[in-house]
């Protein structure tokens, strides 16, 4: 009998061992996920602040994260300023060169074909190239940056000058976008960005071929 009652002490000695450990280690553990929970939360309450308070050194480096994030076919450079809670933006876009010249057919029988484009097919394409990456950008810039209420985003191109024989920058396209033209859209559906071409405020110099020709960008004094 007493060895029977020394063997359950010496069990319950070890059941109680092992459950104040268990609870150790989930106390443990409870702290390290709230720790966790507490640095997360500081983490995206720093970044809403600095965000809403138009930080400019912290924007700009969201910025740059942001603009590493579009993968694009071809090359393009962004240069901007940040004035308050509006951005300016100089954008050097591809060249006309860079839009692919060929386009695959389906054929009657079902096969496919290359085909060269016509060269308003391809003025057609870089239009769309234009306007769309503009579009997207900004688009990108509103989801991430919330204290920005507008954007004046104006695009060049390099062309050659006939009459100095050297490459001048030439602006193409140039748009005051707000925040609300943006507000309700659904940019998963095909042609959305066109259609966000008739609600911004915008200038463009469109040829009866599709040309883009030379204009003046947008200034600031011409949006207030």
């Amino acid at each position: 009998e007493n060895n029977k009652d020394e063997n359950l002490r010496r069990e319950i000695k070890i059941w109680e061992e092992k459950k104040d450990e268990f609870i150790k280690i989930e106390l443990r553990k409870e702290k390290e996920i709230n720790q966790k929970y507490l640095l997360e939360y500081k983490e995206v309450k720093m970044h809403f602040e600095k965000v809403l308070n138009n930080d400019i050194d912290y924007l700009e480096n969201l910025l740059k994260e942001l603009l590493n994030e579009i993968e694009l076919p071809f090359n393009y450079n962004l240069y901007y300023e940040i004035i308050e809670n509006r951005i300016l933006i100089d954008l050097d876009l591809p060249e006309i060169e860079d839009i692919p010249s060929e386009k695959i057919k389906v054929m009657a029988n079902g096969t496919a074909k290359v085909k060269n484009k016509t060269k308003k097919e391809i003025k057609e394409d870089y239009y769309n190239c234009v306007i769309g990456l503009t579009m997207l950008i900004s688009n990108k810039i509103f989801n991430k940056c919330f204290g920005i209420e507008d954007i004046i985003i104006s695009s060049y191109t390099q062309r050659l000058n006939k009459r100095k024989n050297e490459i001048d920058d030439v602006y193409i396209y140039s748009a005051y976008i707000r925040r609300e033209n943006f507000i309700g859209k659904d940019f998963s559906i095909d042609g959305i960005f066109e259609e966000l071409i008739y609600e911004v405020y915008s200038r463009i110099s469109l040829g009866t071929d599709l040309s883009l020709n030379k204009i003046e960008p947008l200034d600031t004094e011409m949006v207030e």
